[in-house]
């Protein structure tokens, strides 16, 4: 017998606002953009030149 877990309830809990969250995901993005991102899969890189 298997139980699907995805049907679960979870609990939400809200640390920051959403005005909050797209501020730290903006500031996120710009960090990545100017310091840039190191990929050790060649599978990452693959996927990312597919996707543009």
């Amino acid at each position: 017998m298997s139980i699907d877990l995805s049907q679960r309830a979870r609990p939400t809990i809200r640390i920051f606002t959403a005005e909050q969250s797209e501020l730290l995901h903006m500031t996120a993005m710009e960090i990545m953009e100017r310091t840039g991102v190191l990929f050790f899969k060649e599978e990452s890189l693959e996927l990312l030149k597919k996707t543009g």
